[in-house]
């Protein structure tokens, strides 16, 4: 995963040591954490989003709703994972006979029926 740390700090103006001071770490390990040398920790992710103002989403470089869907669809996924298994068999099921439904009106109306 590209982080977009570099990005984020110019777009605030800050020098990495600057940032390494607002962390209270050394400007070399901030640096390695900047340059994909160094896996960082989520408690040092969510520390420099807090310095960056910015989301772990956005220092991930993640987008939500992934590009291409709507906020309901991103909504409906959020809603799928906190399902239990069988309320997400459930719930697949209900999606895949109404969107059946939907096809079989659509023929319908068009004259493909």
């Amino acid at each position: 995963m590209k982080l977009r740390m570099k990005e984020l700090r110019v777009r605030m103006g800050l020098g990495q040591k600057e940032v390494a001071s607002e962390l209270d770490m050394p400007v070399r390990r901030y640096g390695s954490y900047e340059r994909g040398e160094r896996t960082l920790s989520l408690i040092d992710a969510a520390r420099i989003a807090d310095v960056f103002e910015c989301t772990l989403d956005e220092l991930a470089g993640r987008e939500w709703p992934p590009e291409g869907r709507t906020s309901d669809e991103a909504r409906l996924v959020d809603a799928y994972r906190e399902c239990t298994p069988r309320e997400k068999s459930s719930l697949l099921n209900m999606a895949q006979t109404m969107a059946d439904d939907g096809q079989a009106k659509n023929d319908q109306v068009g004259g493909v029926a």
